[in-house]
């Protein structure tokens, strides 16, 4: 029970896992944070993708402002031709009415500078248009941006808030790494509360054995020593030499019966004897004490090896749960290596991931609208294109799946986005391509330009079509 005493030690903490487990058992005693951290791991991703798509609708902005101030000096300059010109005609009328004193002149030179003006408004008003379309398009993307922004801004709140709860010092830039090390922090702390509790738990087990074999100890009539183990061996020992005794007293025993039953006890017992030695009484009387003796101890000595018996027994669980306790420990060791592999080779498959989808994304994208506005032309569709190279659709504020959209734009869509694959992957090679009825759900409109579409890749591409309505056949030329 000592021995056991003193192996609790191995299972305890640590000075180094004290310190640790002082440091957070306050943090994650009532709390596990593990499923908050990996969703706002998530919003992280999430918050660098819509960042992305930021910087891709400041570049459109951008686009759309230059063609604004284009518009709008072309509108000018349309304007201010006529106007100079209006005036031209205003002086030379003018001049030619002072000159010629024609009533004539004086009719017609107004009319001619109102159709000056005429068509100056109206030459320009389409370049006023497009540069009012172009203030739309940009107001709807700083409406977007702000609306992400603030998105972004609430996220980074949250995370702000999440890692302080958890001592945690906030940084845009290690806001992932510091969530994952919450999550570390909380299994480091299971792990030390758990061994904590075994620790315990082993330790009580073993001071109530320790208690129960010094009870014993006592109730034999001795006192117990520091190393019981020892002292109890010893005792065994001694209950052994007792039972051998009590055996050489069972053989006396049986002697002296048979001493008994082949002479004449009453003739020795009448026989003189010097008065110095004892009488046969007074020997019989001890030997009676000595029996009675003898008895007692070997009861003492089957109560002892029974005793044994026990102690051997729990002797035996202990080193039992010893060997189990060692088993579990390289079991968990053997764990903790393999999910120590795990989590570095996930970081490893989400960097090779975000790396992947950065490094596509974009080009896949511009192909992508590409081939949708050959088809398609002035779509008002906007498409987005996530990290899965999942296409979803934006209308009205809010984004939803293409499986929303008509058949025939779901079409257009699947078209698109196969060849943006095909271009993007292949950009120096030219492999054959097989399509089976692409076109079928289109409308004729969009027929009739997925069909010149087709006859522009037919001229990189070997094209094998197959078409389920005849009057589809002869249109196609590749």
């Amino acid at each position: 029970a000592s021995s056991e005493l003193a192996s609790t030690r191995l299972i305890e903490l640590t000075e180094e896992e004290k310190i640790i487990y002082e440091r957070i058992k306050d943090l994650y005693k009532d709390d596990n944070p593990t499923e908050k951290a990996e969703k706002l791991i998530e919003a992280c991703r999430s918050n660098i993708e819509i960042g992305k798509e930021i910087t891709m609708k400041e570049a459109r902005k951008f686009v759309s402002s230059n063609e604004r101030e284009k518009e709008e000096k072309a509108g000018k300059r349309v304007r201010m031709i006529f106007y100079i010109a209006a005036f031209a005609v205003a002086i030379v009328g003018t001049v030619l009415f002072f000159v010629l004193k024609n009533a004539a002149v004086a009719y017609i030179t107004p009319v001619i500078m109102l159709l000056c003006i005429a068509f100056a408004n109206i030459l320009s008003s389409g370049n006023h248009k497009t540069a009012k379309q172009r203030t739309m398009e940009c107001d709807i993307i700083d409406r977007d941006t702000e609306i992400m922004r603030n998105h972004i801004d609430s996220v980074n709140d949250e995370i702000k808030e999440f890692l302080e709860r958890y001592n945690k010092t906030y940084k845009v830039e290690t806001a992932e790494d510091m969530l994952r090390e919450v999550i570390g922090e909380y299994e480091d702390f299971k792990t030390l509360r758990q061994k904590k509790l075994n620790a315990s738990e082993a330790s009580s087990e073993a001071q109530n054995k320790l208690e129960r074999t010094a009870g014993y100890i006592l109730n034999l009539g001795a006192e117990p020593e520091e190393d019981m183990y020892a002292q109890l061996m010893r005792l065994a020992d001694i209950s052994e030499r007792a039972k051998k005794a009590l055996d050489a007293y069972e053989a006396s025993k049986n002697a002296v019966r048979i001493f008994k039953e082949e002479n004449d006890i009453d003739t020795i017992m009448s026989a003189v004897v010097p008065e110095t030695d004892e009488s046969l009484g007074e020997v019989t009387s001890k030997l009676e004490e000595y029996s009675r003796l003898v008895d007692e101890s070997a009861e003492r000595l089957k109560a002892f090896d029974k005793r044994s018996d026990e102690l051997s027994q729990s002797l035996d669980e202990i080193e039992s749960k010893r060997s189990e306790r060692d088993l579990l420990k390289e079991e968990r060791d053997r764990k903790q290596e393999a999910y120590d592999c795990c989590v570095i080779a996930k970081n490893h498959l989400e960097k090779a991931k975000e790396t992947l989808s950065s490094r596509y994304i974009k080009p896949i994208f511009d192909k992508f609208m590409y081939y949708h506005t050959m088809i398609t032309g002035n779509d008002t569709h906007e498409y987005m294109v996530d990290a899965k190279i999942d296409v979803s659709v934006k209308e009205h504020g809010l984004t939803h799946s293409v499986l929303q959209l008509s058949k025939g734009l779901r079409d257009v869509v699947g078209l698109s986005l196969r060849m943006a694959f095909i271009d993007v992957m292949f950009p120096d090679e030219k492999p054959v391509l097989i399509l089976d009825d692409p076109f079928v759900n289109l409308d004729r409109t969009n027929l009739e330009a997925a069909e010149k579409l087709m006859e522009i890749i037919g001229k990189d591409y070997q094209v094998i079509y197959f078409a389920a309505r005849e009057e589809i056949e002869p249109q196609i030329q590749m």
